[in-house]
C-alpha cells in the first residue's frame, strides 16, 4: 500500500514485489483486504529434521513422509512430496547456474575441432566454366 500511496505505477509494483498484476490492482483499488497473505506451511516446525534427512541422502518424498510421521508430523504425503519436488528443482537450477563440467567443455572443444576439419574447404581445382551447348545465331 505504501508504494501505491507514493504514486509508483502498477507495473513497477508488480516488478518489485513479484505478485500478479491482478492482485496488485485489487489491493491498490481496495477491492481486496487480504494484502499479500502468505500461508504457513505445516512443515515449518519440521524443517530442521527434513534438511538433516535430505543431507543424509533421503530424497524420496514418501520415505521422508514416513520418517516425519515417526517424528510427530501429522500432515499429508502430498505436502511432503511437493516440498521435495520444489527442493529438487531448486537444486537443479543451482547446478545449471554453475556452468558446464570440464568433461562437457572438453567434448565441445573436440567436436568443434572435428567439425572444423570436416568443413575445411577443399584445395581449389581449376574448373572450366564452359557451357555445354551453344546457342546458334
Amino acid at each position: 500500500m505504501a508504494l501505491v500511496k507514493d504514486g509508483v505505477p502498477l507495473k513497477e509494483i508488480v516488478r518489485r514485489t513479484g505478485y500478479s498484476r491482478k492482485l496488485t490492482r485489487q489491493v491498490s483499488r481496495g477491492e481486496s483486504t487480504d494484502i499479500f497473505r502468505t500461508r504457513q506451511s505445516t512443515l515449518n516446525a519440521h524443517l530442521p529434521f527434513i534438511d538433516a534427512q535430505w543431507a543424509t541422502g533421503c530424497r524420496n518424498g514418501a520415505e521422508l513422509w514416513r520418517r516425519l510421521q515417526a517424528h510427530g508430523f501429522r500432515g499429508s504425503l502430498r505436502v511432503v512430496s511437493e516440498w521435495t519436488t520444489r527442493r529438487r528443482r531448486a537444486e537443479k537450477r543451482l547446478r545449471d547456474r554453475r556452468g558446464k563440467s570440464a568433461r562437457l567443455i572438453r567434448r565441445g572443444v573436440a567436436l568443434c575441432f572435428a567439425m572444423r576439419s570436416f568443413f575445411r574447404p577443399l584445395n581449389p581445382v581449376a574448373i572450366s566454366i564452359e557451357p555445354r551447348w551453344k546457342l546458334s545465331t
